[in-house]
């Protein structure tokens, strides 16, 4: 997610118009975060796994 954000940023306004690739890269990492989890819950998937 971070680097998406950080491509939108460099791209200025091309990175948030809908027909470039940045803002369709930065739209899918978002719904991934989402559909996913934060990192936060993530560790907490993992560590949970590792431990049991």
């Amino acid at each position: 997610m971070h680097a998406a954000h950080q491509a939108v940023q460099i791209h200025g306004g091309y990175g948030v118009m809908a027909e470039f690739p940045v803002a369709r890269a930065f739209g899918d990492a978002k719904v991934l975060e989402i559909v996913e989890g934060t990192s936060e819950i993530q560790r907490m998937i993992i560590a949970r796994a590792l431990l049991a």
